[in-house]
């Protein structure tokens, strides 16, 4: 026996996503000028200002919008529901023969279409915009922090010029930590002129240092190019772990 929506069931789904809607736009209001008013006391670092704040809040909205989604499903057919109850609407209802599995499903039929909306924008839109408003603070607040769309991250310290693939935070029982993979660094002399190139398979800062892994070293001389590899290389750098944690991905914001 199939079931098709009559009039009822189309009027008890718009009024819940009526007051779905009404309900996530206070609720991603209030987390959206709760989120303005945190970045504040980031503005001054580096080049970060007032429009650096509001454009990283707006690319961040897509996110926002999908981890507040199972409370405002949740408050909106409560609404929804309860305003109809509270103008005998849903009474009516029962007395005409429709009953609570129906009205059930009526109100669900919202909630499924705004579920595959969210489905897609953890997918899509989400990611593609967290990743956007993260590369807009980082390189506002450091000017030598540049994370580029295809070619990962870099990062600059002198003349030495790092380039990651990728990156996370790690954690397990001894706490946290920054882990790149696909390494590259440059150095460069005072005439702009390559020294060497090294390529490790990933750098962790952990104990206050960088340490390379699976190092394959190219220093370029006057006649010559010199190739040394090591299991591991300590990296004696200044580069702030804090800027790096912000600019790697977060598991919890990238597409399945």
């Amino acid at each position: 026996m199939s079931w098709r929506p009559g009039r009822l069931d189309r009027y008890l789904a718009r009024t819940v996503l009526l007051s779905t809607l009404a309900t996530w736009a206070v609720l991603v209001g209030f987390d959206v000028v709760t989120a303005l008013v945190g970045e504040f006391d980031e503005i001054g670092q580096g080049g970060y200002s007032i429009g650096h704040a509001v454009l990283y809040v707006v690319h961040t909205l897509p996110r926002r919008a999908y981890e507040i989604f199972p409370t405002v499903a949740l408050i909106g057919t409560l609404l929804g529901l309860g305003g109809l109850a509270a103008s005998s609407e849903l009474t009516v209802m029962r007395a005409l023969g429709l009953s609570p599995w129906r009205i059930g499903a009526g109100a669900v039929l919202s909630l499924m279409l705004l579920t595959a909306l969210m489905v897609v924008n953890a997918e899509t839109l989400g990611p593609a915009a967290e990743q956007r408003a993260q590369a807009i603070a980082n390189e506002a607040k450091g000017r030598d922090l540049i994370v580029a769309r295809h070619s990962g991250l870099w990062a600059r310290e002198g003349r030495v010029f790092l380039n990651a693939r990728g990156g996370a935070q790690r954690r397990d029982e001894s706490g946290e930590w920054i882990e790149l993979q696909g390494v590259r660094l440059f150095e460069f002399d005072a005439d702009g002129r390559l020294l060497s190139l090294a390529e490790a398979s990933s750098a962790t800062h952990r104990d206050g240092s960088w340490l390379l892994r699976e190092v394959v070293r190219q220093r370029f001389e006057a006649r010559a190019v010199v190739t040394e590899t090591l299991p591991e290389e300590r990296w004696q750098s200044q580069l702030e772990p804090k800027v790096v944690a912000a600019a790697v991905a977060r598991p919890r914001y990238l597409s399945a």
